[in-house]
This record gives C-alpha cells, structure tokens and sequence, in this order.
C-alpha cells in the first residue's frame, strides 16, 4: 500500500506496509514475507480497522449542462 504516510515510514525506518489476509497472524505474515523477497523481518505490527460505509448522493440534475467553456 502506497500511502503518504507508507511512503515517509519507508524512506525514514525502512518500513513497508502490506494488506494481508484478515485471519493471519504475525508469524505466518513474517514468514510469507521472508520467502518471497528472501529478506529477514525483524518486527511485524498489524492493524485492523473497520471499514467506511459507501455514500450515495442523491438530488437533481440542474436544467442545463453545466460546460467549461466562454462564449
């Protein structure tokens, strides 16, 4: 996951981050990790959060186009 925040962790402690399965825990994470890039992991820290609820915007259409345009 590439996030700002992702992005100053790596460049500063060397820190990547990675969306894994919800029922994994930090030994399978660490060992995954170590077999595909062939690294050593030194720590493993996860976080779960609740997910956002999807917003549906509802209203009227003005009568006419709105055009980025002059005349």
């Amino acid at each position: 996951v590439v996030t700002e925040k992702s992005a100053a962790a790596l460049e500063e402690n060397n820190v990547y981050t990675f969306i894994v399965n919800r029922d994994a825990n930090k030994i399978e994470i660490s060992r995954a990790v170590e077999k595909l890039w062939d690294v050593r992991v030194s720590d493993v820290r996860t976080m779960r959060y609740a997910g956002k609820e999807k917003r549906a915007f509802m209203g009227r259409m003005s009568r006419s186009p709105k055009v980025g345009r002059r005349s």
